[in-house]
């Protein structure tokens, strides 16, 4: 590791260089990242060895967050991020800090297709909440009502200052609380059945052992399998499980499970 600050003889002095930890070798501190998560404030990997270990991943995330905006266009996307700091007058919602502001987008906006069933969401002013970066980045694309369960206490959120943003929210998509609370829920459940029937179409691929797709993980979450793989399934996955031996299978698993609650 490296260290900006040295200090001799009493006297502090700044270092101009660091060591990575991958190559080794003492670099100009340019050459570093800065990250405040970090002790001394710069990567412990020089730029190169940062892209050569993360390249991908930031391209892929690149490439999804453009994906996403595409699913939700707005032309106006400037003068609602503007008038959402306005709201809060360029502070965080939760934490009333001024610093890395962010637009988050309350309802994640890699929901977005399933989202507008719902009458929410999207790159919109109306979905759109001030954060703090740190706050924007570990809420991410979870459900804020879940995460602010953890949130609250290692962020140390106000639970009032919460409930106001989530009023401002549901006020500005015209909904009464509730409904919206219900909605974004709603919402999350079908997005989660989506991501675990892709999970499952993938395993079907080259599939030699039914135990192996874990159909139990689906029936403890009440998740009805027949529905799903209808809507998100694919044409393997609809095949697979129209067949006698896989209902049968289901059917078996389903009273197994009923007897070990009784």
């Amino acid at each position: 590791m490296f260290q900006i600050n040295t200090e001799v003889s009493g006297i502090t002095k700044k270092c101009t260089e660091a060591s990575c930890r991958r190559k080794n070798v003492e670099l100009p501190l340019e050459n570093f990242y800065k990250h405040k998560g970090s002790k001394y404030g710069r990567r412990a990997i020089c730029k190169e060895c940062y892209h050569i270990r993360y390249g991908e991943k930031i391209k892929k995330g690149s490439r999804n967050r453009k994906y996403f905006l595409q699913l939700s266009p707005n032309p106006f996307e400037k003068e609602h991020k503007e008038k959402a700091l306005k709201d809060y007058k360029n502070q965080c919602v939760l934490l009333g800090s001024t610093e890395n502001i962010e637009i988050d987008h309350f309802v994640p906006l890699s929901w977005s297709k399933i989202a507008i069933k719902y009458c929410i969401g999207g790159n919109l002013y109306k979905n759109m909440l001030p954060l703090s970066r740190y706050l924007n980045q570990s809420k991410s694309s979870r459900n804020p009502f879940y995460w602010i369960k953890f949130a609250s206490n290692k962020y140390k959120i106000n639970m009032e200052k919460w409930e106001e943003a989530v009023e401002y929210i549901a006020e500005k998509h015209e909904m009464a609380t509730i409904d919206f609370k219900l909605a974004v829920n709603n919402c999350y459940v079908e997005v989660k059945i989506k991501r675990k029937i892709k999970y499952l179409n993938s395993k079907l691929i080259g599939l030699r052992n039914i135990n192996h797709l874990n159909l139990r993980s689906f029936l403890e979450q009440g998740i009805n399998l027949k529905v799903a793989i209808d809507v998100y399934g694919s044409k393997n996955a609809k095949e697979f499980f129209s067949k006698g031996e896989t209902e049968k299978y289901i059917r078996n698993l389903k009273n197994l499970m009923s007897k070990e609650l009784n």
